[in-house]
């Protein structure tokens, strides 16, 4: 197991592509990020608003793991190294919140409101 610590990239998308989980914020373009790469993820302790309610969204479909200490990681990563189940799991509840075609549902929605 290699844990790797990165502070801001250009090339996030080849980063989670060789990723077996995201461990980071739960803001709106890292969220996004991980869902297209079918990334399970943990959260550290969300900052209130959009980044608690991505969190919560997440984690209440079984998409990813919150914990509130930077200590708890270690835990969390070797539970989903070890077990097979628990990745799996976390795979499931990304395909439940996953829309692979949203940018496409939103341009028709746009559309209708405007034809209206």
């Amino acid at each position: 197991m290699h844990i790797k610590n990165y502070t801001y990239v250009n090339n996030i998308d080849e980063i989670m592509a060789a990723s077996d989980v995201y461990i980071g914020k739960a803001g709106g373009i890292s969220t996004t990020e991980a869902l297209a790469m079918d990334l399970p993820t943990i959260f550290i302790n969300p900052i209130p608003g959009q980044e608690s309610r991505n969190a919560l969204l997440f984690t209440k479909n079984g998409a990813a793991i919150r914990v509130k200490k930077t200590s708890e990681i270690t835990g969390v990563i070797q539970d989903l190294h070890t077990s097979s189940v628990k990745m799996n799991s976390l795979k499931k509840g990304i395909k439940k919140i996953r829309k692979i075609t949203a940018a496409e549902d939103i341009a028709d929605f746009v559309i209708e409101s405007v034809n209206k």
